[in-house]
């Protein structure tokens, strides 16, 4: 009898607190659908902090006799979680990338790019429907039902709901304060490859927003252990280029917007999906990208998973900051290893300046640049006022790479002085989309019977028409630097940013949109260098960006403290671990992962000496990212002791070892 009164009870008290209990289950059902369309999993592994939140609003709700007044105090918190939610898969299926804090730096940035991307229409639908369902519920029912309270005093409730809040920050100091004490290298093991699986995607935004708040702080623990570990170790190049008078090379560094093998080579087994034509047709279409590429030494396996700032300060700068934005968060430090500073460090009389065909203050460059060491930096803005460039922005299209290269190329290389020059494309960005600009172009791929049916074949039409214009700006810069006999003293890398993920289009090609065999090929984009005096070749070993600022200073035989650079010379026997910033995995040909012991992919050739390897390769990514952040963090070139600038001591090392 006792038993059949409280489980009367129970049932009485379910029944009246219907809307509570409908409300925890649309908000998990929102949460999950968020976790389906980013990591396609119904599972997160610590979902504690978003469970205490939805059990607060619960407590909440229960705390409130008016069912109308729960039914708006549920609908308000459920609409946040589809905002997030919807928001946060708008972000993943444009970019690829999960929320992290630095998003709210890149945010007008961030929008530029994925603006004209379209939300996805199942996951609205059903997250609305949902909504509307418990909505119809809770209005139809609220007059036949009696709301009860756990606990009947108020001052009882209002106890338990402080006691909720306290709970629920201590669950974030933990998480976060765990964090915080997790070494660099133990980072490199646990139980979820993202934050969404992690936490899910609300969750993760609350817990981001407290973390870099509160603890997104990198002490510098000992500042004669932070310089034991810059000056232990001194690189002296390969050897290679030993038998060349390198001493008056320039270097042009050439970041191209998405570019991919596939647009300009026919290649079907790894690009199943491609255009579709025949090499001498794209040998007639591309002529200078195969120029190019056929007088240089090609990375073949060259591996590129970040985002466009990300790849590009490191293909100056050689390491990156953890969890942040550099040209954001960083931009008045002294960065005194980048390629620009070190030049000056040494004396070496380069003529240092960025161009880039967008928008000056894209990602902080008109105010970062002088962090890295540049002596200007030269957008769109100034192209247009000073240089007669079109403004093409403003009929909604990309800046013409060929223009910017015909109209600054007498800048960009100078014939009176040795110059480093740095030079960011825009054409190529996506989205894939008709533009007047690109007229010609068109006309050309369908004089050669190109057209399309789909919108993945429209998007690589468009993106092919791009191209055209982008090749056309490398045989601008060829032409001219033949002509003005640069060509015999300047080094020329070319590299991709990242692979063309805008409209999938990559995977698309590359038939890789589920995790299948030779997956990593998915991320490999062209790299090349030209190099006077060198033979064209190619190189097998798997490389990425963080190799690009040690491959210089190899060409430029540069010695330099090797623990202030991710990478290594491509031309050295070592090898370095891709390690994208932007995506928190490790890409190597042969594997791909987030978590070591949770490998998201790996070719069946893996045996457990090659796993050692990565293994290994990876905690010394780690060593280096750890004294990189202390670094950062810390301005530590900037410091001053006795009087002294750190840079000034940076300076006098590397003349020592010079």
């Amino acid at each position: 009898m006792f038993d059949g009164v409280i489980m009367s009870k129970i049932v009485s008290f379910l029944k009246n607190n219907y809307l509570v209990f409908s409300f925890f289950i649309v908000g998990l059902s929102l949460e999950i659908l968020g976790l389906i369309f980013t990591t396609k999993s119904v599972l997160m592994s610590e979902p504690y902090i978003f469970l205490l939140m939805m059990i607060l609003v619960c407590i909440i709700m229960l705390s409130v006799r008016s069912e109308i007044a729960r039914i708006y105090i549920s609908l308000v918190w459920l609409l946040v979680i589809l905002m997030f939610n919807i928001f946060f898969v708008y972000i993943f299926e444009s970019t690829q990338t999960f929320f992290e804090y630095s998003f709210f730096s890149l945010r007008a940035d961030g929008m530029g790019i994925i603006k004209s991307v379209q939300f996805n229409i199942w996951q609205v639908y059903t997250s609305f429907l949902l909504i509307i369902v418990y909505l119809l519920i809770g209005f139809n029912l609220r007059r036949k039902v009696k709301p009860s309270y756990i606990i009947e005093k108020l001052s009882y409730r209002f106890i338990m709901i402080i006691l909720l809040f306290i709970l629920l920050i201590s669950t974030l100091l933990i998480t976060s304060f765990t964090t915080t004490k997790k070494t660099y290298q133990e980072q490199l093991y646990g139980n979820s490859n993202n934050p969404y699986n992690k936490y899910g995607a609300t969750a993760n935004f609350v817990y981001e927003v407290f973390y870099n708040t509160f603890f997104n702080k990198i002490k510098l623990s000992n500042i004669d252990e932070l310089e034991s570990f810059i000056y232990n170790k001194v690189d002296k190049g390969s050897g290679m280029f030993d038998s060349l008078d390198t001493s008056n090379y320039n270097v042009i560094s050439i970041l191209v917007e998405s570019l991919e093998w596939f647009v300009f080579l026919n290649d079907i087994a790894k690009y199943p999906n491609n255009l579709g034509l025949s090499d001498a047709v794209l040998k007639s279409l591309y002529p200078n990208f195969n120029r190019l590429m056929e007088s240089s030494v090609v990375l073949e396996n060259y591996y590129s998973r970040n985002k466009t700032d990300v790849s590009e300060v490191l293909s100056f700068v050689g390491s990156y900051p953890s969890k942040v934005s550099l040209n954001y968060r960083f931009s008045s430090n002294y960065i005194a290893n980048s390629i620009p500073n070190t030049l000056k460090a040494l004396d070496l009389e380069y003529k240092c300046i960025e161009y880039h065909n967008g928008d000056t203050y894209y990602y902080n460059r008109n105010v970062a640049y002088k962090a890295f060491g540049f002596d200007s930096f030269v957008g769109a803005n100034e192209m247009v006022d000073f240089y007669d460039l079109t403004d093409l922005h403003k009929i909604g299209e990309r800046n013409l790479d060929s223009e910017m290269m015909e109209k600054l190329k007498e800048d960009m290389f100078p014939l009176n002085e040795k110059f480093y020059t740095k030079i960011v494309t825009l054409t190529m960005h996506g989205e894939y989309n008709y533009r007047s600009s690109l007229a010609p172009y068109i006309d050309l791929l369908n004089s050669k019977g190109l057209s399309f049916n789909t919108i993945d074949e429209k998007n690589l039409f468009y993106y092919a028409a791009c191209a055209l214009d982008t090749d056309k700006a490398i045989g601008i810069l060829l032409d001219y630097l033949e002509e003005t006999k640069l060509i015999d003293n300047t080094v020329i890398v070319l590299l991709s940013d990242h692979n063309t993920y805008y409209g999938d289009m990559s995977a698309f090609v590359k038939n890789k949109r589920t995790i299948t065999d030779n997956y990593t090929q998915l991320f490999n984009v062209p790299c090349m260098i030209k190099i006077p005096g060198v033979s064209p070749y190619i190189i097998t070993k798997p490389t990425w960006v963080g190799d690009i600022v040690p491959t210089i200073f190899d060409i430029l035989k540069i010695n330099h403290y090797s623990n202030l650079y991710f990478g290594v010379s491509i031309f050295s026997e070592e090898r370095s671990i891709h390690y994208s910033r932007n995506y928190n995995v490790y890409v190597d040909e042969k594997m791909y992962f987030s978590k070591f012991n949770r490998i998201i992919w790996k070719s069946s050739d893996v045996d457990n000496n090659y796993s050692e390897k990565i293994r290994i390769l990876c905690e010394k990514f780690l060593e280096k990212l750890d004294y990189s952040d202390q670094i950062y963090f810390n301005d530590y070139f900037n410091i001053e002791v006795d009087g002294n600038k750190k840079y000034e001591l940076y300076k006098e090392k590397m003349k020592l070892i010079n």
